[in-house]
């Protein structure tokens, strides 16, 4: 989901990314929950090991951004296990969860544009995803999108990295702007990035849901 990354260092610098481009605490947090889905560690939780990317960058005193549901639920296979996975205690107690898992299940599986805003219109009301999903909704291109997110009112890293992930998601990346991004974030967190993007198109591949599927019959 280097979508998010784009986005939030995008919004704290003008709606450039450049080297005066820094991650945020969405960045942090993006890159935490990606480590805790595809670590080696197991046995940790989502709360412990986002603790420590905080820690590590020192902003162990933030709240954990909704943000941070994108990825798992691009990670999920569907939505039943994007809602298994949010049990752990850090990420489970935001009413805007389920909107999110819905709303990344419908752009996974190519719903156009127009029918998932009718559909959480309808579905869901007063959540943080309001304003994103409609710059979303009117967007036509990944840039455009992240740069009039920008402008929204409230958090404009949150704003920007929804917008970015589900724009990702949407239209895809193109290798210029995800090298520009890479270039900006530490190695530590690089490598998190390249993992997870790996161990996720394994799991979200045709093969691995027709299975997926098969065992659910």
């Amino acid at each position: 989901m280097t979508g998010i990354i784009i986005g939030d260092l995008m919004s704290n610098n003008k709606g450039k990314l450049d080297k005066n481009s820094t991650p945020t605490i969405v960045t942090i947090t993006t890159v935490a929950i990606m480590d805790w889905l595809i670590g080696e560690e197991k046995n940790k939780t989502a709360k412990e090991v986002i603790q420590e990317w905080k820690t590590k960058y020192n902003v162990e005193n933030e709240q954990t951004p909704i943000t941070v549901y994108i990825p798992i639920a691009n990670y999920a296979q569907d939505f039943m296990e994007f809602i298994s996975i949010t049990t752990d205690e850090e990420i489970s107690n935001n009413k805007t969860k389920e909107a999110v898992g819905d709303l990344i299940d419908g752009v996974k599986n190519g719903v156009p544009k127009s029918k998932i805003l009718k559909l959480f219109k309808e579905g869901y009301r007063d959540t943080e995803l309001d304003d994103p999903l409609r710059v979303f909704s009117e967007s036509r291109e990944f840039w455009g999108a992240v740069t009039e997110a920008i402008k929204l009112k409230g958090n404009k890293a949150v704003n920007a990295g929804i917008v970015g992930g589900l724009s990702e998601l949407n239209y895809g990346l193109s290798d210029s702007i995800r090298k520009k991004a890479f270039s900006l974030i530490p190695e530590e967190m690089l490598k998190v990035v390249k993992k997870y993007e790996m161990e996720t198109k394994k799991r979200n591949s045709k093969e691995a849901i027709a299975l997926l599927r098969f065992k659910q019959r």
